[in-house]
């Protein structure tokens, strides 16, 4: 390896180890807001309301808030993801297996999110019994196109570190 290669794989490493408890942070951060929106808001509520809100209808309301939550927590696999990519980075691994893997699961996480943002709200109102009704939102079909083409992009980038890895053996057996 280079001097400028390993220069540049230090300075990689220095900035994802600045950048990995601020994507921790915030994954801890929508964790918690997503806990206390869908779930504890609602039960809180019903607690101290004095019975003008029943617990009944606090528990419909957590599980309707769940469903519709459904792609945020889909993005919350992203954001594990990413916080993940930084910490295999800060560890000091290879750039472009990290990298690959590393699309593959954002990809999969912005499909997922994709798919439930759809589903989400029909979800809802089935559940609630006011029928069935669909209708294809163009930003959850757009985020869910992203991720599939970032998860053939990660395809295509395994073909390459497969390639890399085969060059590297043969070149080493020559050697």
């Amino acid at each position: 390896m280079t001097d400028n290669a390993q220069q540049d794989g230090g300075s990689t490493a220095a900035i994802a180890g600045r950048c990995e408890p601020w994507a921790t942070g915030v994954l801890t951060i929508v964790v918690f807001l997503l806990i206390g929106d869908a779930i504890l808001q609602p039960i809180i509520w019903s607690m101290s309301s004095n019975g003008y809100y029943p617990m009944e209808l606090a528990l419909v309301h957590v599980r309707d808030n769940v469903l519709a939550a459904l792609p945020a927590y889909a993005l919350l696999w992203v954001l594990w993801e990413t916080r993940g990519y930084l910490a295999r980075l800060r560890k000091g691994e290879i750039w472009l297996p990290a990298t690959q893997r590393t699309l593959l699961g954002i990809g999969g996480g912005l499909v997922a999110a994709g798919l439930l943002g759809l589903a989400a709200r029909p979800l809802v109102i089935w559940v609630r019994g006011d029928g069935f009704e669909f209708s294809l939102d163009p930003g959850w079909l757009a985020l869910a196109g992203v991720g599939l083409l970032l998860v053939m992009i990660g395809r295509i980038m395994e073909s390459v570190v497969e390639a890399a890895l085969a060059l590297k053996r043969e070149n080493d057996e020559i050697l």
